[in-house]
């Protein structure tokens, strides 16, 4: 070995030991992890740029992505098109986990689901005074603490709302046992299975969905499950109006005086605006307008391989082409006062007094400014509630039975 190749190997191991280098490990182990969204952040709307960053949407329709002008009729009719037809196996596939999932209904059962959702929401006019709606596409057992205690905080601020889970294993026996913790005390919680055809119609989405099934949409690699999740809180609300929240949200203040209002994640420093919506938390009217064309777009630009893009970056992109959108968007103290990065530290517990003085603060200043606050469950989901810690002080504040 050469001098400088000792000198430059004598080097390296000092570097391998200094805090600096551990400082930068620790950015590029964060770096990776928000990987994804950094990508599907730089996506344009428009489809040559998604074709020049080399991520093509082979089934996406470009004609219908900027303007809403034409009938209700003509956009149960788009088509998207496609350059290649979808293997059979992947269709039959599809359909297969479709039909063990039970999420596939014949025309006739949507009257019964309607009838059951309707009743549910106006026949206790007195009490239903907000409307809530969550997704669950999990098994039950993945219903865990931190689960139990978003239901908990809807009704400990809103005891008079009814919340609606649309979900295949909440409309069961034992879905309905687990939801009984809540009932019996008086609240209004309704598991259902969700009747995709019945909450898409008169909505580009419609088509959309048609045209899964026969194999003209490619589901792509992340679980179409997930992009469902995302499409039936549009349809849901542009159906019914109310308010959707994300399973891993737990509300803090009362939503009662929120309309038409959507939260950003992030915010540019440079310009002080926002640069990235989320969807966990959405609060609109019926049939609002913006619904619609989340709906759209979601329709017509589906990507099912890439993390966000239907979700999160979809409403993004939409109201960032809405000059005038009637909707008010909050900031990122409203509904994530906590980026996904840093919600393991609000598990921890203080490790001295000053510790303890400074997660009093959090503790209060998320109380008096936040309606919610994101648990980023993909990241915290292990992570257990230590004494004193951020998290056990925001569960003790909200929860109905406080078991932890």
């Amino acid at each position: 070995m050469t001098a400088n190749e000792n000198k430059r190997s004598s080097n390296k191991a000092k570097r391998s030991s200094s805090p600096l280098l551990i400082s930068r490990v620790r950015q590029s182990i964060n770096a990776q992890l928000s990987e994804s969204i950094v990508v599907a952040d730089g996506v344009k709307d428009d489809l040559e740029n998604i074709h020049e960053q080399k991520q093509p949407l082979k089934y996406a329709h470009a004609n219908f992505t900027n303007e809403l002008n034409f009938s209700v009729d003509e956009k149960q009719n788009i088509r998207p098109i496609t350059s290649n037809s979808i293997s059979q196996a992947k269709v039959t596939q599809l359909l297969e986990n479709f039909n063990r999932s039970n999420i596939l209904y014949k025309a006739e059962h949507a009257d019964r689901f309607s009838q059951r959702i309707r009743k549910f929401l106006s026949g206790k006019t007195q009490t239903c005074q907000l409307r809530f709606f969550m997704t669950w596409i999990a098994p039950l057992k993945a219903f865990g603490l931190k689960e139990r205690v978003v239901l908990g905080s809807v009704f400990k601020l809103h005891p008079n709302a009814c919340l609606v889970i649309l979900s295949q294993t909440f409309d069961s026996p034992d879905g309905r046992l687990m939801l009984s913790a809540f009932s019996k005390r008086g609240f209004s919680v309704l598991g259902i299975s969700p009747n995709i055809p019945f909450l898409l119609e008169e909505t580009p989405a419609q088509a959309w969905w048609n045209n899964l099934l026969v194999g003209r949409i490619d589901p792509g690699t992340i679980s179409i499950y997930q992009n469902l999740s995302n499409l039936l809180r549009l349809a849901v609300l542009y159906k019914y109006g109310g308010i959707y929240i994300d399973s891993d949200i737990i509300v803090m203040k009362s939503f009662a005086n929120l309309r038409n209002v959507i939260g950003a994640q992030s915010v540019d420093p440079r310009t002080g605006k926002w640069s990235r919506l989320n969807n966990a938390v959405l609060v609109f009217d019926k049939q609002n307008p913006l619904l619609f064309k989340f709906i759209q777009e979601f329709s017509t630009a589906f990507n099912g391989s890439m993390w966000g893009y239907n979700g999160p970056y979809l409403v993004s992109r939409v109201i960032r082409k809405e000059s005038n959108s009637g909707v008010q968007i909050m900031d990122p103290q409203a509904f994530y006062p906590v980026d996904f990065l840093h919600i393991q530290s609000f598990f921890k517990a203080p490790r001295d007094h000053i510790e303890q003085q400074w997660i009093r603060a959090k503790i209060r200043q998320l109380r008096e400014h936040s309606y919610t606050l994101h648990l980023w469950n993909k990241l915290s989901r292990n992570m257990a509630v230590e004494p004193e810690s951020i998290m056990d002080g925001i569960f003790r504040h909200v929860c109905i039975h406080c078991e932890f």
